[in-house]
């Protein structure tokens, strides 16, 4: 069933970058992004099944948004770097946790949890009675999902850095892409995940820097997407980095 899941979400991610290089004005935002990849997601998922129990019978979707990771992390200054619980902010503060912007859980790992465990918003709880009882074969998440979407045309900036725009979307990119590959990195949270990342009438010259930045950059080549809506129409748009 694990790979029927993972068959789905990739069809569904499919869909989207299709219906946005041929319509992206029926896009205005990322959380528009965020809502049209849960849709379509649960729609191919028809066919595998969208609710499951818990432990204690009680129904369970398997897709669920703003999904916390299984770690804390500082996510400033536009980078990730996964902290442990000792670790400490300038202010003696733990850091807090990161979040998914879509992730499908696997049925098994919701079968053997109950509510609390499965929606993991305690981290103590996480640690002490999740944590321990996954498994490489039977992780918590099959898919986790980023998104980022430049609503205007990245310009190539005045001055004395034309490159400015264009590294600071890729940053934003890069930052939630190292979220998902050190997630992936621990098979036993997530098996799966792709990062989206959307640019709409920007032109070729700067999508293919911004292509050439994340290439040089990126954790996981093949993890990451820039579906691109300018240049759909003659073969330019949504490509793989690699």
């Amino acid at each position: 069933m694990q790979q029927e899941i993972i068959n789905a979400v990739d069809a569904a991610i499919e869909k989207l970058a299709d219906l946005f290089t041929r319509q992206p004005t029926q896009f205005f935002t990322e959380n528009d992004l965020v809502c049209g990849v849960h849709r379509l997601v649960t729609d191919s998922l028809k066919s595998v099944g969208l609710t499951f129990s818990d432990k204690e019978g009680l129904p369970h979707t398997l897709i669920h948004g703003e999904y916390p990771t299984p770690f804390r992390c500082d996510m400033s200054e536009r980078d990730f770097q996964e902290k442990g619980d000792e670790d400490r902010t300038a202010t003696r503060k733990k850091y807090k946790r990161g979040h998914y912007d879509i992730v499908v859980l696997n049925p098994e790992f919701i079968g053997r949890h109950s509510y609390s465990q499965i929606k993991c918003q305690d981290f103590d709880e996480f640690l002490s009675e999740v944590a321990p009882s996954l498994t490489d074969a039977e992780p918590m998440i099959l898919y986790g999902v980023e998104l980022v979407f430049s609503r205007d045309p990245i310009p190539l900036s005045k001055g004395r850095e034309p490159e400015r725009a264009a590294r600071a979307f890729v940053e934003e990119v890069v930052q939630d892409t190292k979220k998902l590959a050190a997630t992936v990195a621990k098979p036993k949270f997530m098996k799966q995940a792709a990062m989206l990342a959307f640019t709409k009438g920007t032109s070729r010259e700067v999508n293919n820097l911004i292509r050439t930045l994340l290439r040089n950059q990126i954790p996981c080549e093949r993890m990451a997407r820039l579906i691109d809506a300018y240049s759909a129409a003659d073969g330019g748009g949504d490509r793989m980095l690699n």
